[in-house]
């Protein structure tokens, strides 16, 4: 039998510990059982939606939303429109938690998930995209926190992921966001974490007739007149000329479709502006170069 001495048994030692530090991880930060959950992102399908389940399966020592915290989603309307870009934050809140986790869904009535996700460019990815069939027959699409995303720089008590949810092409009646939230005490297992859930609803939104109006600006901010300012979108093309302020005013112009903004001039260059109209704008300026 060989005995292990000296700096050999001290190597050993390390490796033991590092191995078990890895395998509390790789629970302490999912949202799945313990076998498939890890660090890198939750198992899918765990933001307490209908046919799902919560964190609490593998993060056993309290109760959901027992806790002092919170997971928020934030920046949903009440209203979308077919094809509206949203732009979402979720927000897990844990006073005194070492690293946050989080997983969200949007479904329809029926349970289908609906929208498309789409995430920030990021040198090192704090999300992650993901898909999962609920039940075998529910098709549903996640955003969900990556190893880099667990923790913050200089911020404690709570992390914040923000994101992009398209609504679908059609409207799909209302639809239900569905997040889950971890505030992990960092302790590589799976006790003394909380776990919260939350939701948020938008509803179909009507389509209704406002103005788009502004100004046009020389570099140094001063109204451009006779300028030319042509507002395309929604298969109609309108144009009109600034006034000697350099203001233009488009009435009649119908919410719940992008339309782009081009402006002519002699003496400037204007980039072309788009914008996704939900409501009345007052102030889509535009503003010359050289």
């Amino acid at each position: 039998m060989r005995i292990v001495t000296g700096r050999s048994a001290m190597v050993k030692s390390i490796i033991i510990l590092v191995f078990a530090g890895f395998f509390g991880i790789f629970c302490i930060f999912g949202f799945g059982d313990k076998a498939a959950a890890s660090a890198q992102g939750p198992s899918p399908s765990h933001t307490d939606a209908p046919g799902e389940d919560n964190c609490t399966a593998c993060h056993i020592s309290f109760p959901v939303n027992s806790g002092a915290g919170s997971v928020q989603i934030l920046g949903v309307p009440a209203s979308y429109f077919p094809n509206q870009p949203i732009q979402i934050t979720v927000t897990t809140s844990e006073l005194g938690a070492n690293a946050y986790g989080f997983q969200i869904t949007a479904i329809d009535g029926t349970g289908v998930g609906r929208g498309t996700f789409t995430l920030p460019v990021q040198s090192q990815p704090k999300m992650q995209i993901v898909n999962n069939l609920v039940g075998g027959t529910l098709p549903r699409s996640y955003v969900e926190h990556t190893e880099d995303g667990l923790f913050t720089i200089g911020q404690f008590g709570s992390n914040s992921w923000t994101f992009t949810w398209t609504a679908p092409p059609q409207t799909a009646g209302q639809i239900v966001f569905y997040a889950a939230g971890n505030g992990a005490d960092g302790f590589g297992n799976p006790t003394g974490d909380y776990i919260y859930t939350t939701t948020r609803s938008s509803v179909p939104a009507t389509p209704t007739s406002v103005t788009i109006a502004g100004k046009i600006l020389t570099p140094d901010g001063r109204g451009v007149q006779g300028a030319k300012v042509v507002l395309t979108g929604n298969g109609v093309t309108r144009n009109i000329l600034t006034s000697s302020f350099g203001f233009y005013s488009f009435p009649d112009v119908t919410t719940g479709q992008s339309y782009t903004l081009n402006v002519q001039s002699k003496s400037y260059r204007f980039a072309s502006k788009t914008v996704f109209l939900i409501s009345a704008l007052s102030n889509f300026d535009s503003t010359g170069q050289e």
